[in-house]
């Protein structure tokens, strides 16, 4: 069975920011294949101690597809027809499980893996586990190369080291543990019964953070509460990313979302220079915004930069009522 060797880079720290994607196939011992595409990430967030890393910025990533688009070029690699390896594997499927969840249409994902840190173990004793000392201790140059195709060639060449014909007689002969990613679904759903905040246990997390950012929380539980949303975008700030930091806010995928930090206006006003024939200005918001959708979907990122859409954590959800009163009364005291 062929080996897809994954790699995924994240734009900051929430496990669903995938901002590129490496994945090479190993067959018979040689590399027959590689993919590589970079990943537009929700909101299009970028830490820049995650840029020092891999080097990607948001100039870059501002015109790469979303992961629905990328999803439909590698989906292949994990319908069980492939094994699927990663250096610290738990860190990429890991990515891979939140990830798929911004996936628009159903997914039915299964496959075996294994990492590539026990894979190579057998000859590392007191060797580092991080990728560059495991190349180096295998004495591979990783100059010109992404990690999946560094982490292909490790694989190669300790399985030649172990003079065996392939990466499967490797794997039994050295008792390499092998996964299963809907193992991973079961141990790692926790979202859907994430531990719940009490009402003074809410009140306590959000009393140092600004009065912005206090604002925000109160429109978008408002919004929750009263108007059963479940996604809201707002636009990037600092005051946001006080939100995003304590965890109360999560990145959410809602194209429609993307577009209510604007007005009407202000979107014909984007839109106009466009010269789109079916655009009418009168356009309601509501029918210009299902027309952006239905018209003109690769121009939305450039039409609504900077918005972000945002999902409250599943924590709040017994205490968002009480939590939206407390800072109702909060806000209107202190901007009365």
């Amino acid at each position: 069975m062929p080996i897809a060797v994954l790699d995924f880079e994240i734009a900051n720290t929430n496990y669903n920011s995938a901002c590129s994607v490496g994945i090479v196939v190993i067959d018979g011992l040689e590399v027959t294949k590689e993919d590589y595409s970079l990943i537009r990430p929700p909101g299009l967030v970028i830490d820049e101690e995650k840029t020092n890393i891999h080097g990607l910025t948001k100039r870059e990533l501002l015109s790469a597809p979303c992961f629905d688009i990328v999803w439909t070029k590698i989906q292949h690699y994990f319908n069980g027809d492939y094994i699927v390896a990663a250096h610290n594997a738990s860190f990429d499927v890991h990515i891979l499980h939140h990830t798929l969840a911004l996936v628009t249409e159903p997914v039915s994902v299964d496959f075996l893996y294994f990492d590539t840190i026990q894979y190579t173990a057998p000859f590392c004793r007191k060797i580092g586990t991080s990728l560059a000392e495991r190349l180096a201790h295998f004495d591979i140059s990783a100059k010109q190369m992404h990690n999946a195709r560094a982490t292909a060639e490790l694989i190669i060449q300790a399985t030649k080291r172990a003079n065996v014909k392939s990466v499967e007689q490797y794997l039994l002969q050295h008792e390499v543990a092998t996964k299963k990613f809907n193992e991973l679904l079961v141990e790692g759903a926790t979202d859907q019964h994430a531990p719940q905040f009490s009402e003074e246990q809410s009140i306590a997390l959000i009393a140092n953070i600004s009065s912005e950012a206090q604002r925000m929380l109160r429109d978008v539980l408002y919004e929750n509460i009263y108007h059963n949303r479940e996604n809201y975008g707002l636009l990037n700030s600092e005051h946001l990313q006080e939100l995003f930091d304590l965890n109360i806010f999560l990145h959410a995928v809602d194209v429609a979302a993307q577009f209510d930090p604007f007005g009407r206006n202000e979107l014909n006003d984007k839109i106009v220079p466009l010269n789109v024939e079916s655009f009418k200005k009168n356009f309601s918001k509501e029918a210009l915004v299902k027309w952006a959708m239905a018209t003109i979907p690769d121009e939305i990122p450039s039409i609504t930069a900077n918005s972000v859409v945002v999902t409250l954590h599943p924590s709040f959800t017994n205490a968002k009522k009480q939590l939206y009163m407390h800072l109702k009364k909060k806000c209107e005291h202190s901007f009365s």
